[in-house]
């Protein structure tokens, strides 16, 4: 087995990034056999789904040293491990504080500002914006903020905005049972 490319390279420190790594020769052992190893020490199970792919969730990051990163090495019979050529990098899960201006036309394109923190760490590996369902990418990424254009969208109302490093991993809007002013934004 060989191991080729590791996505996403990077996820919060809480853990539970599903990771697909791709690769030659992977072969299905039996239940629960294939694992991924981060720093040689936490397994996670992994699952087999094509001889060239397989999937695992990142383990959180504990780390005695300040590393923010585990190196990846997969085993697929609990016997053999491959090598470790992959690092998977940590971040801090990024801070929404507020969006402005906080509303704007079902047309989009209002530029907007998303003051907050941990959206430019050295970690991150995919920064994404998501309103509501619409996912868009910053223009301009700071430690702080974050300025982007809103996606059109077809009906009028408040959505939730969140952040995400990797593309996979929003920030949680922080209440169940009404949106935080704080990270929505209104369509009129």
């Amino acid at each position: 087995m060989i191991t080729q490319a590791v996505q996403p390279a990077c996820g919060p420190v809480k853990g539970y990034t599903q990771i697909k790594i791709t690769g030659k020769n992977f072969v299905e052992f039996g239940f629960g056999m294939a694992k991924c190893l981060f720093n040689g020490t936490y397994y996670t199970n992994a699952t087999v789904t094509s001889t060239t792919v397989m999937h695992c969730d990142s383990p959180p990051l504990v780390s005695d040293n300040g590393d923010m990163w585990y190196n990846i090495s997969v085993t697929l019979d609990g016997d053999y491990i491959s090598n470790a050529n992959w690092q998977f990098l940590y971040y801090d899960e990024p801070v929404i504080n507020s969006v402005t201006p906080w509303l704007g036309p079902v047309s989009g394109g209002t530029a907007v500002t998303i003051e907050g923190t941990g959206y430019n760490q050295t970690n991150v590996c995919d920064l994404t914006v998501r309103f509501g369902p619409a996912q868009v990418t910053g223009k301009n990424v700071t430690d702080t903020s974050i300025l982007v254009d809103t996606p059109k969208v077809l009906v009028p109302g408040t959505v939730v905005v969140s952040v995400s490093g990797n593309n996979q991993q929003y920030i949680d809007d922080r209440t169940l049972h009404y949106r935080d002013v704080e990270n929505t934004f209104e369509y009129y």
